[in-house]
């Protein structure tokens, strides 16, 4: 095969490539968008933990699971207060909290 026929060759896979994920996205488009609805929405959340003093602006937690108080009284993220419906993750057997 020469040079111009792999080129050739090479031009016409991109060309399908594009076009195919040109119609995959119009085809996403075009779908209702009851199917695009966050879900979050479906999601039920629960409770993981409690404040360990309401009265304090930035307070710790302490989660039901073990009764282990947060290492952590703001969130890492955003420096707000901690949430808790959001999971801890474990640090040395130790729960931090996340808003």
């Amino acid at each position: 095969m020469n040079r111009t026929a792999r080129v050739l060759c090479m031009m016409a896979s991109v060309l399908a490539v594009g076009l195919a994920c040109s119609r995959q996205k119009q085809q996403a488009a075009e779908q209702p968008a009851a199917n695009h609805a966050p879900m979050m929405m479906d999601k039920e959340y629960m409770v993981m933990g409690e404040y360990v003093n309401d009265q304090d602006s930035l307070p710790h937690l302490r989660y039901f699971d073990g009764g282990d108080v947060s290492l952590n009284d703001r969130c890492a993220v955003r420096k707000d207060k901690l949430n808790p419906k959001m999971p801890p993750i474990y640090v040395n057997g130790r729960p931090v909290g996340f808003c």
